[in-house]
């Protein structure tokens, strides 16, 4: 059976993270069928039986060097026998001693080079060693007998920069088991790493070649050269879509751009909707949202337009809907107001999204709301700092400067490392103080407003 710890651990070592908890290292595989035992023992002598099925139990119990004493006194009866080798490699894995764990597995593999068992057991040697570049030509033994190692192979060569050949090794096992969405994260992964543009054209090439009716793999490869700035090669794409599908929706991802340079904006707005209505690609949509959003700073007279569009996509994915909801919230706050309360109906305990609707209840000064909500959000959120300010807001501004000054300082003592935070609550707290004339307290917050005010400056 595949150990799957490695895959595991590899890829987190690709993607930056050093750190994996003891329980995934410590997980074993299934035990190996121990067939060298069934095929060697039949014959041989009474002394080495009692000595090899000691240390087999000895094993069993967990009581490693006793079982490597009683294997050693095997060797000297049949120093040749290779069961003795593979036992004493299980052993000093161990017991973590894996210089001696992998000479004894070698000792095995000299007899038997295709063993899977034994395979299997010094590639989870260098696995826990870390020793890569060892682990290679296991892996690749050991994907004659399982495709899924040619997902660890990937993850290896990855790791040993050899970039080819981990995607060699990731369109093996996608021909054989199909799209996965790891597999795609670690495909873009080693693309990044790379540092050569020509890896994700000529895979983006083949992908064309492979599934000429699959507008997406147009789409990415138009977007690949716009990236690079070489739209004389994006327009091709874009014809050679357009023969192969006249009315094809990804063409207009390069139009777009075109007729923009053209400075033929409504042609371009046109495209920018329809590749927004037909694409599902994350990437595409916030790369035409943030092109339509820039076309509107420097053409204002399209912002009506732009809204309705990005109304339109709203809740088609929660990338490109927080997009939306963030140029919402810069430009139209009621249209935002709608845009996070819509969501917080489908997530009504989402952490973010009820700061952002109370923020907005009380830049819009629906006080009596706002209020309502943070405490409901409290009672979710008890420790959360941003509630207690929010409702000493709305508290205040309800004139009630008492409660109010209950719940900032109740929020302070929740506040950690958040110096703009802090100013926000001083700068209330001296306003709920004003309303409540107290000198004392009022000059004591404008002392500490003005040193926050000072030190940030």
């Amino acid at each position: 059976m595949k150990n799957k710890s490695f895959t595991y651990y590899t890829f987190l070592l690709l993607f930056g993270i050093t750190f994996i908890p003891k329980s995934t290292i410590a997980q074993v595989r299934e035990p190996l069928k121990d067939t060298l035992v069934q095929d060697n023992l039949g014959n041989v002598e009474d002394q080495f039986q009692e000595y090899f099925f000691e240390a087999l139990a000895q094993k069993g119990i967990e009581n490693y060097e006793k079982a490597i004493d009683a294997l050693m006194q095997c060797k000297k009866i049949a120093p040749k026998k290779t069961i003795v080798d593979f036992e004493l490699g299980k052993n000093y894995k161990a017991l973590k001693n894996y210089d001696n764990a992998e000479d004894s597995f070698k000792k095995v593999l000299k007899e038997r080079p295709n063993d899977k068992d034994v395979l299997s057991e010094i590639y989870e040697v260098y696995y826990l060693t870390q020793n890569y570049k060892k682990a290679i030509p296991i892996a690749e033994s050991l994907a004659k007998y399982s495709v899924n190692y040619y997902e660890d192979l990937a993850n290896l060569y990855g790791l040993t920069k050899q970039y080819e050949k981990a995607l060699d090794a990731l369109e093996k096992i996608d021909e054989s088991e199909g799209y996965s969405d790891y597999r795609e994260a670690l495909r873009n992964k080693i693309f990044s790493e790379s540092n050569d543009p020509k890896l994700r054209e000529a895979y983006l090439k083949k992908e064309i070649e492979k599934f000429p009716n699959m507008e997406d793999n147009y789409l990415e490869l138009m977007h690949f050269y716009a990236t690079q700035n070489n739209m004389d090669e994006a327009y091709k794409i874009v014809e050679e879509l357009q023969q192969r599908k006249p009315n094809s929706s990804a063409a207009h991802f390069i139009l777009y751009k075109k007729h923009l340079v053209n400075y033929e904006d409504e042609k371009a707005i046109a495209s920018m909707k329809i590749v927004l209505e037909n694409t599902n690609n994350e990437v595409i949509k916030k790369s035409v949202i943030q092109a339509f959003i820039q076309l509107v700073k420097e053409k204002p007279q399209y912002e009506d337009e732009l809204i309705t569009t990005l109304e339109n996509q709203l809740d088609s994915s929660e990338e490109s809907d927080e997009l939306v909801g963030q140029y919402l919230a810069k430009n139209n706050n009621n249209k935002a107001y709608e845009h996070y309360l819509n969501r917080l109906k489908n997530d009504p305990n989402n952490f973010e999204l009820l700061k952002k609707v109370i923020h907005l209840e009380v830049k819009k000064q629906k006080f009596e709301l706002a209020l309502k909500r943070s405490n409901e959000a409290l009672n979710v959120y008890p420790t959360q700092p941003f509630f207690y300010y929010y409702k000493g807001v709305a508290l205040r501004n309800l004139s009630k400067p008492n409660l109010a000054v209950d719940s900032f300082q109740e929020g302070l003592e929740y506040l950690i490392e958040n110096k703009e935070l802090e100013l926000y609550f001083y700068q209330e707290m001296l306003e709920s103080y004003k309303v409540l004339s107290d000198v004392e307290m009022v000059k004591k917050y404008q002392q500490k407003v003005e040193a926050l005010k000072n030190n940030k400056s």
